[in-house]
């Protein structure tokens, strides 16, 4: 059996790469594996730390900014000058000392207007005869020991917890002093920011220099312990680095020398992601070698399958040209090249029966040089249209959109290619209505056809290029009497154009070329001459008179005579 089967493989292709094939899928299970643990796996690892660092540092940062930023609002009222000068001043009316009370009140009512976190703004002063207000200004409460604490401490006013912080007026005169006190909602104020961002979960405190939480993101716990919050006794937590324990990481940072933030995550989350990941992988590399092993069989059987009926096509024909050497090993290619050797010898029997095809290099020869005409004057046209648009609304330029939409119906005519003679002139015209907009009418045109042509089936495209060299290099354009006569006339079975210029005329190694029937790569100008001679050559074979005559004192004269019946068309 193990014979048999060694036997098989070593005698067939398809087992061999299929073999091949589990081979390189298994390094690559291995190598991918190994691969995913060092970088994936770990980088999973590493990218909680990274993550409650991040966190961490992004909290810390905005309770600094909240801090500042009531910080400030402290500093500019205690420097607010209606403040400074209603406190200072001598009250020795009832009404000034009301003026003046109103004043502290509308100027500290608009802060408090401006944010609902805002409990308290009072102002406390002794010394001066403004009297008491029962709301913001007290002559009994004075306390100048609070202004030793800078700091935010924690008080309760009205059975409210609130973050408090005293800042005193300086410099006022008559024997005043004065401070004020803001109070804020610390959970109000701070909570917003205590919220983990990105895909993980978890808790965020912030204490005071008592260890006592002020704002969290959970928010039953503001005025608890810390201690009643770790998952140990300790709160000598080293600062800035990850402390785990019964699957709960936890990372603290100083806000400043009395405030803290602590975060902390749940260690089961990452665990989950690595274990996902490895899930994730595992199958997509397990569906990969499932999927591509099937697609692989399929090929492989679609191939072979072909080849053994390449094999019998084979068998068929009859002929002989060459043998080739038959290999030894048995495989499918070496059967291949037996039934090849097998075709080539009926071949030798038959190979002088053989009928040659005819080229179609013409046809592809006529496609690249009609690719060839130069497009430049497309380009001029739809710049003089453009100018003329933005000149003004002016008729001309819907003639030469009509123009110039008959020139590309016409010369493109949904692919075919042929027109009748009334289509061609048709297609001539509009070239021609387009240059001499283009150059306002400084060329007599003069075309004529005989009635009796118009349904007449020609060639499209054997006038036109004709036509567009008389513009493009007859110089016909310059001062002087300029003409160009263009001409489609019967002459019984068949059909005669001529066109007419007095411009410039052809240059003579342009016409030797032609005469001699020569190729003129790289000549623009006797692209479109060679292009009407090998498109009359492939239509009418050698039934056709193509004339071109051309010097300086008579002008030029083109004379193409065409079979009204195209028998040799093709």
């Amino acid at each position: 059996m193990m014979k048999k089967l060694l036997f098989h493989i070593k005698n067939s292709i398809k087992i061999k790469i299929i073999l091949i094939y589990i081979a390189s899928l298994i390094i690559v299970y291995l190598v991918t594996w190994m691969v995913l643990s060092a970088f994936l796996f770990r980088s999973l690892e590493d990218e909680r730390v990274q993550n409650m660092r991040s966190n961490s540092e992004k909290i810390v940062e905005d309770v600094q900014v909240i801090k500042e930023n009531y910080g400030n609002i402290l500093y500019r009222l205690s420097n607010n000058h209606i403040i400074y000068k209603s406190l200072s001043n001598r009250c020795k009316q009832y009404e000034q000392v009301w003026e003046a009370l109103t004043s502290i009140k509308y100027t500290l009512s608009e802060d408090m207007a401006r944010s609902s976190i805002i409990k308290r703004l009072e102002v406390y002063q002794q010394g001066s005869d403004i009297g008491e207000d029962g709301k913001y200004v007290f002559n009994d409460r004075f306390d100048s020991a609070v202004l030793e604490n800078t700091g935010w401490i924690t008080e309760l006013d009205d059975k409210t917890a609130l973050l408090c912080r005293y800042q005193k007026i300086s410099a006022l005169y008559n024997n005043v002093e004065a401070y004020i006190r803001i109070g804020i909602d610390s959970q109000e104020a701070f909570g917003p920011v205590t919220e983990i961002k990105g895909d993980i979960a978890g808790l965020v405190y912030l204490t005071d220099e008592e260890n006592v939480i002020i704002a969290s993101s959970e928010t039953d716990a503001v005025g608890k312990h810390m201690s009643n919050i770790l998952p140990d006794t300790r709160l000598d937590y080293e600062e800035g680095s990850i402390a785990e324990q019964n699957n709960i990481m936890v990372m603290k940072n100083s806000v400043d020398e009395k405030w803290n933030v602590w975060v902390f995550i749940s260690s089961s989350h990452f665990e989950n992601q690595v274990k996902h990941a490895k899930l994730v992988v595992g199958l997509i590399l397990l569906s990969y070698g499932i999927f591509s092993g099937m697609a692989l069989s399929i090929l492989l059987n679609h191939v072979f399958k072909r080849l053994h009926k390449l094999g019998e096509k084979m068998e068929q024909i009859q002929g002989d040209i060459s043998y080739i050497a038959v290999h030894e090993t048995g495989d499918e290619v070496a059967v291949l090249e037996a039934q090849y050797n097998s075709m080539l010898k009926k071949l030798e029997n038959v190979i002088d029966e053989m009928a040659e095809v005819k080229s179609q290099k013409q046809k592809f020869e006529f496609k690249s040089l009609e690719s060839q005409i130069n497009p430049h004057f497309l380009y001029n046209t739809l710049g003089v249209m453009r100018w003329e648009a933005l000149e003004s609304q002016n008729p001309k330029l819907v003639t030469m959109l009509d123009d110039l939409t008959a020139f590309y119906r016409l010369s493109l005519n949904k692919g075919r290619g042929l027109l009748s003679v009334e289509q061609e002139l048709n297609l001539v015209r509009a070239y021609i209505n387009i240059q001499q907009m283009r150059w306002d009418h400084v060329v007599e045109v003069k075309l004529t056809m005989d009635s009796e042509l118009k349904d007449i089936t020609v060639p499209k495209m054997i006038l036109q290029p004709l036509v567009e060299n008389i513009w493009l290099h007859g110089n016909i354009t310059a001062p002087g009497n300029r003409k160009v006569e263009i001409n489609a006339k019967d002459c019984g079975i068949n059909v005669e154009f001529k066109i007419w210029d007095n411009g410039d005329g052809i240059p003579e190694e342009v016409l030797q070329k032609f005469r001699m029937n020569r190729e003129t790569d790289g000549d623009s100008f006797g692209i479109g001459i060679q292009f009407i001679g090998n498109i009359l050559n492939y239509y009418y074979g050698n039934h056709f008179v193509y004339e071109i005559t051309s010097n300086r004192q008579s002008g030029t004269l083109i004379r193409i005579r065409l079979p009204k019946e195209m028998g040799g068309m093709k």
